[in-house]
C-alpha cells in the first residue's frame, strides 16, 4: 500500500520529493478517514447514563468541579469537559466532539510514535489500522474519560521518548507535567507509568549520571504531583468504598477478570469489538483467498518487487531490522502489556480492577506492534494484500457498529413513559448497579418531555428485603399506578414479576406493561 510501484526510479531526485509528499498525502487521508469515522452519526443516538453523568459534573460551577474533583472523580475530564461546556455548550454534539478530536490526535500520535521507533511506513499503517478500530471510534463518540485517555497515554510516550532523545531539562518537566496529566485522566494510566518506569530502569547502565539525575527528579516531581490521587486510591483500597464515585475503580467491581480476557482484548476486542468470534473465524478463508488474489495480480502485472516466499523470509518477519533497538522494541511491549496483564494479576491480590476499556491506553502500542508485523510481512506477501484481507476481517464490525445501537435509549424509555403517563402516576427509579437511584433519575430527566412525580428508593434495598417491600409499600399509598425504571446490566436482568413475588407485598399487584430498550426498561404496576 505505502511502497512505490517504480522502485527503479527512485535515484531520481524528483521522485524522491513526490515519495516525501505521497507521505503526507498517505498521513492527511488516514486522519480525514479516522476523523469521518469517528464524527459520522455522532449525533445519531441519545447521551448514554455515563455521559449524562459526566455532564452533570462538569455543566455545572467551577467550585462545583472541583468538589466533584475532591472527591475522587478523575479531574482531567471534568477541568477540560468544564471549559468545552462553557464555550461550545452541552449539546449531544459538542460533548461528544471533546471526544472526537482527542481521538483523531490519538491516531496522529500513533502516527509520530510509529515514524520515530520505526520508520514512516510502519507509523501510516499502525495509524491508518488505529483509524478502523472500532473499539476506539466507540470510545471516541463517547463523553468519558477513554476517549481523551487513548490521547493523553501516547502523547505521555512521545515526551518520554524526546525527554531521552534531548537530554533537555525543558523535555523532562514536559513529561512529568504529561504523565501527571494522564494519571488524572485515568487511574489506569499509571500502568503506562510503570511501563515507562521499568524501561529507563532496563536500560539504567546505557544512561549518562546527568539523564539520570534529570529522570529521577522528573519522578519525585510526578509522585508529588500525583499524591493526592494516590491517596484516594489508598483510601478505596483499605477504607470504605464511594458508591462508584472514586478515581480508582477498586473497590466497585463485581468480577474477578479470567487471565484470558487481555488476550481476547488485544486480539479480539480492540480491532473486531461487537463481532463474535465464530464470524470473525468465518471470514478468515475469505481474507485469505483475497490475499491469494491480490498478491497473484501484483506478481503477474508486476506492481510490486516482489517474488514469492524464500526460506529466509520468515526469519526476516521476526528477527530485528536494521535501524531497530531492542530498546525500542521492549518500550513497546511494556507499554502493550503492563496495562493489559498487570491489572488482572492484581485483581487475585487485592481485588477486581479489570475492564477492557481501562485498557485504552495501551490501544497505540497494540497497533504499533501490529504495523510493524505488517510492514514486515511484505518480504513474505505484498503489503496491498495484507491490507485487503485486513478490510474483510473489520468491515463486518465497522457495519455493524453504525447500524445497530450501541449506547443506552434513555430518549426512547423517557418518550415512551411520557406518551402512557397519568396525572396519578409515580415513577420509582431502580438500578443494580453501583450508581445512585438519583443518578438513574436524573439520566430518565434528561429526556423526559413531561414533568414527573418520583418516589424515592434506594438502591441499596433493591435485595428482596423487608425493608425495600416498606418503600414499594409507601410509594403504592401516593400513586395509583407506578411505573418504575431500572437500569439493569446485560449479565444481570432481573425478572421483575419474580421480584414482587419474592418480596411477600400486604397488597396484590398487577404488571400492566412493560417495555425493554437498550441497557433500560420500565414496569408499570397496580
Amino acid at each position: 500500500m505505502f511502497s512505490s510501484p517504480y522502485p527503479q526510479i527512485l535515484k531520481n531526485a524528483e521522485f524522491n520529493i513526490k515519495i516525501k509528499n505521497l507521505d503526507r498525502i498517505l498521513l492527511i487521508s488516514i486522519l480525514l478517514l479516522g476523523g469521518f469515522l469517528r464524527f459520522y452519526q455522532l449525533m445519531n443516538e441519545g447521551l448514554s447514563y455515563d455521559e449524562i453523568v459526566m455532564i452533570n459534573l462538569t455543566e455545572t460551577t467551577f467550585d462545583q468541579v472541583l468538589y466533584n474533583a475532591s472527591w475522587g472523580r478523575p479531574p482531567t475530564l471534568l477541568f477540560f469537559g468544564y471549559i468545552w461546556i462553557k464555550l461550545l455548550g452541552a449539546s449531544t454534539f459538542t460533548v461528544r466532539l471533546l471526544s472526537a478530536f482527542s481521538g483523531l490526535l490519538a491516531i496522529a500520535c500513533t502516527y509520530r510514535l510509529g515514524r520515530e521507533f520505526f520508520s514512516k511506513e510502519v507509523g501510516l499503517v499502525s495509524s491508518f489500522l488505529m483509524s478502523l478500530s472500532v473499539f476506539h471510534i466507540f470510545f471516541s463518540q463517547d463523553f468519558r474519560y477513554y476517549g481523551l485517555l487513548s490521547f493523553i497515554v501516547p502523547l505521555c510516550v512521545l515526551a518520554y521518548w524526546n525527554a531521552l532523545k534531548y537530554k533537555s531539562w525543558l523535555r523532562f518537566a514536559v513529561l512529568s507535567l504529561v504523565s501527571i496529566i494522564a494519571f488524572y485522566t485515568h487511574t489506569h494510566a499509571v500502568f503506562v507509568l510503570i511501563a515507562l518506569g521499568l524501561h529507563f530502569i532496563i536500560n539504567w547502565s546505557k544512561r549518562s549520571p546527568e539523564v539520570k539525575y534529570k529522570w529521577f527528579t522528573s519522578q519525585l516531581l510526578i509522585l508529588l504531583g500525583t499524591y493526592f490521587g494516590i491517596s484516594i486510591i489508598v483510601s478505596d483500597l483499605f477504607g470504605p468504598t464511594l458508591d462508584g464515585t472514586s478515581l480508582s475503580p477498586l473497590g466497585h467491581l463485581d468480577e474477578t477478570p479470567s487471565f484470558a480476557l487481555p488476550f481476547y482484548t488485544g486480539l479480539i476486542t480492540y480491532t473486531f469489538k461487537g463481532t463474535r468470534l465464530v464470524d470473525l473465524l468465518m471470514l478468515v478463508p475469505f481474507a485469505a483467498i483475497a490475499m491469494g488474489i491480490v498478491t497473484c495480480l501484483i506478481k503477474r502485472f508486476q506492481f510490486d518487487h516482489f517474488s514469492f516466499v524464500r526460506i529466509n523470509d520468515i526469519y526476516k518477519l521476526i528477527r530485528l531490522p536494521i535501524g531497530e533497538t531492542k530498546s525500542t522494541v521492549t518500550l513497546l511491549l511494556l507499554w502493550l502489556i503492563l496495562p493489559l496483564f498487570l491489572p488482572v494479576l492484581l485483581s487475585y491480590i487485592v481485588g477486581p480492577m479489570y475492564l477492557p476499556r481501562y485498557t485504552i491506553g495501551a490501544l497505540p502500542a497494540f497497533y504499533l506492534v501490529v504495523g510493524v508485523l505488517m510492514v514486515r510481512m511484505k518480504t513474505i506477501f505484498p503489503q496491498s494484500a495484507v491490507i485487503s484481507a485486513f478490510l474483510i476481517l473489520v468491515a463486518p464490525s465497522l457495519f455493524q457498529f453504525y447500524q445497530a445501537d450501541v449506547k443506552d435509549q434513555w430518549p426512547e424509555i423517557a418518550n415512551y413513559v411520557g406518551s402512557r403517563m397519568q396525572e396519578t402516576d409515580g415513577i420509582i427509579f431502580l438500578s443494580v448497579n453501583n450508581e445512585q437511584p438519583e443518578q438513574v433519575e436524573n439520566a430518565f430527566k434528561y429526556y423526559s418531555p413531561v414533568s414527573i412525580q418520583t418516589c424515592e428508593v434506594s438502591s441499596l434495598y433493591f435485595n428482596g428485603s423487608e425493608q425495600f417491600a416498606s418503600q414499594i409499600e409507601n410509594c403504592r399509598e401516593s400513586f395509583d399506578r407506578l411505573w418504575v425504571v431500572m437500569r439493569p446490566t446485560s449479565d444481570n436482568q432481573v425478572d421483575f414479576i419474580e421480584l414482587f413475588t419474592q418480596l411477600n407485598l400486604d397488597q396484590s399487584y398487577t404488571l400492566v406493561e412493560s417495555q425493554s430498550y437498550l441497557n433500560v426498561a420500565t414496569y408499570l404496576i397496580e
